[in-house]
């Protein structure tokens, strides 16, 4: 990236000869290809007072540097049949089905061993299967064809 502009004579020569006699504003900053769209805005200086043993002077770029952000994927929704809850049978095979399965929660020194977040993924998980296995995923309708 070249840096070429408005500087004050003091901050524009990067070189300056072994006698002091010549200067040169050798000022290109090295930034990958994939970056060089991002940078927004960017201003150079360069410092004399870097005693660093060469006859170049520091160079530095201060930038904005845009990115895309990257968007989080949310967790996926599962959806049930609720219309198969009407069905007074469905709720009392659910809680039967469930009960069984969490007795083990209900008394917590037994559990010494599990942290909560094991114990809250073991709960979701439960309750999806057992959902999915008797209520099942809505059927999608299809929409009757309009004839003119």
């Amino acid at each position: 990236m070249n840096t070429f502009g408005p500087h004050k004579p003091s901050r524009r020569w990067t070189w300056h000869s072994p006698g002091g006699e010549y200067h040169n504003q050798i000022d290109y900053i090295m930034i990958k290809r994939r970056f060089q769209s991002s940078v927004n805005i960017a201003q150079t200086r360069s410092f004399s007072s870097a005693d660093h043993g060469s006859d170049n002077e520091l160079v530095i770029i201060t930038f904005a540097l845009r990115l895309k952000k990257n968007k989080k994927r949310g967790s996926i929704r599962i959806k049930f049949d609720v219309d198969k809850l009407k069905d007074p049978n469905i709720p009392t095979t659910f809680q039967a089905n469930i009960g069984g399965r969490f007795v083990p929660l209900l008394v917590l020194d037994n559990n010494q061993d599990l942290t909560p977040d094991d114990l809250v993924e073991t709960f979701s998980v439960t309750l999806s299967a057992e959902a999915s296995k008797l209520l099942g995923k809505p059927r999608v309708k299809k929409k009757k064809e309009v004839d003119d």
